[in-house]
């Protein structure tokens, strides 16, 4: 069965997505990724996504959608959650946040305590 996977099934389509991700085409490259069942590749592409973006809301986005994608305790997961942690705290910065802003203030706090950076 593994021979056909490979051939017809999970292992072409992740060769898919490598060949999407190396043309550039990452919103192709992370469909086929999830199509065949990687979504610590995936939650990796939409993360590079991220980077690129130049829009904090679209890149807030991205990075939340990685770290809920990710597999908990993969470095994938933990590097999306601080990326999207990061990004709350600044685009709050030092202005009075709303009360829903204030929960995802707290919520990315909570974030960097569960993945080791307190201090941050």
């Amino acid at each position: 069965m593994a021979f056909f996977d490979k051939w017809f099934g999970k292992g072409r389509l992740a060769a898919q997505a490598r060949a999407a991700e190396l043309r550039g085409d990452l919103v192709r490259a992370a469909e086929l990724f999830g199509e065949a069942g990687d979504a610590e590749e995936a939650a990796r592409i939409m993360l590079v996504r991220g980077e690129a973006e130049p829009d904090a809301r679209a890149r807030l986005l991205l990075f939340t959608q990685a770290a809920k994608l990710a597999p908990e305790g993969t470095e994938t997961n933990r590097s999306a959650r601080l990326k999207r942690a990061e990004l709350l705290l600044a685009l709050a910065g030092d202005t009075v946040v709303s009360a829903v802003a204030r929960h995802e203030v707290t919520e990315a706090a909570k974030d960097l305590e569960a993945i080791g950076e307190p201090l941050k």
